[in-house]
Formats: C-alpha cells, structure tokens, sequence
C-alpha cells in the first residue's frame, strides 16, 4: 500500500537519506501556474511565484552594480584597485587599450612595453638574397652575380618583424628568397614598395627561408614577414 504523507513522521527522511541520484521528476512537485518559479519566501520557503521581469530591481540595484548606461562612449571597463572597476579609452597613447585592426594587426604607431626588456629601435642593413632564376647563392659579400643587396629592417625585441625592401630598379629579377632565421614559419605580405599595397605572387616559407615568385618582374617590393 502506498505510505501517506500523514504515516511519515516529521524528520524522518532528512536530506542525507535521499539520494542525490534519486531522480524525481518535475511532474511530481506541488503544482504550479504557468510561467511561475520557485521562490523562497519571508520564512525561506520555497514557493512558486511569477516574475514581473518590468519592475524586477527598478532601481533597487546596489551602487556597486554597473549599467549599461553607466559606459561612456569610446571607452571599457577594467578591473582597478580593490575591486574597483574604471573606464580606459579604446584609443593608442598612454593609459588607453590597444586595439588591433580587423586583421588582427596593431596599429604602426603603438609601443607595446613588456616587463624587463628595454625597447630597441628598428635595426636597418644591407642584405643579400638569391635570385632564383639563376644558382641559388648564399653569398654574403655580393660578389655572385646572382646575390641581390636588399635593404632588412628588423625588431624582433618588441614586435617581432622583418621588412626586406628591394632595390630601386627592380631589375629583371621575379624570384627572390629571403632568409628570416626566425626559427617558425611566419606570416609574409608582398607589398609594392611605393603604395604598400598587396601584390599577387607565389609565396613559400619554411623556418629559414620565404621565397616570393612574381608574375613579371619590373616591381619594387617591400616584404613583411613577422
């Protein structure tokens, strides 16, 4: 026979007996009106009540509490001192967030500081790569014919990049391999030198070398690789 409510003592069956696997269904608790929740009430109760989601905390937050009114245009919200949220521009310049452009690119003006290194200026030489229309030479003084001086600019103490520029005129020459000794295999962009604009061309890098084929020759580069 079933056990009525009335058959089972008060504080006979206390959490720890029942089961956290016990599995009662929704079906079975007290019911309800549509759309209500279980609420406790004054005496810690639960009780099913509806909520009016339009009065819901109407100016009932606590001060500590942020809205959405409470953000300035131009600007985010960052963890301060105790806890204490502040607003931060989205902007370059001191005390402002850094924000990459939509190719995840930081802007060319902003100076990103890292603890204990002491930011370098870019290094400017002149290097030698191979014009791969002819042997392939490693040459570092420039006497092959087929060793073209280019000019390397680098900073790898800050951000991390290398642009070769090759000479003006262009020459003949639409194969050139570039060594970058980064240890990786970066990302490289081949721009024309006067627009910075992107060109097409056959790009393949390994961690030592990236080596671009143009279509036709006659065009100043600028390459980027990071």
């Amino acid at each position: 026979m079933p056990v009525e409510n009335r058959q089972i003592a008060s504080g006979a069956i206390t959490d720890s007996k029942v089961s956290k696997n016990a599995g009662i269904k929704g079906s079975k608790l007290e019911i309800a009106e549509p759309g209500q929740i279980l609420v406790a009430n004054e005496q810690g109760r639960f009780v099913p009540q509806h909520v009016d989601f339009d009065k819901c905390c109407d100016n009932e937050l606590p001060d500590d509490v942020l809205r959405a009114g409470d953000l300035e245009a131009g600007k985010t919200f960052i963890g301060g001192v105790d806890g204490v949220t502040t607003q931060l521009e989205v902007n370059n310049g001191p005390n402002t967030i850094v924000v990459t452009n939509p190719k995840n690119e930081l802007p060319a003006d902003v100076i990103v500081v890292v603890d204990n290194v002491e930011p370098k200026p870019p290094v400017t030489e002149t290097v030698y790569v191979s014009d791969l229309e002819q042997t392939p030479s490693y040459s570092t003084d420039g006497s092959d014919l087929n060793a073209i001086p280019v000019t390397q600019t680098s900073q790898t103490r800050m951000v991390g990049y290398l642009i070769f520029e090759t000479p003006d005129p262009p020459g003949s020459t639409k194969q050139y391999q570039f060594t970058h000794a980064l240890g990786y295999i970066p990302d490289v962009r081949v721009m024309e030198h006067s627009t910075n604009s992107e060109i097409d061309a056959e790009v393949s890098v390994d961690t030592q070398t990236a080596t671009v084929k143009l279509s036709d020759s006659g065009t100043r580069l600028r390459v980027l690789v990071q």
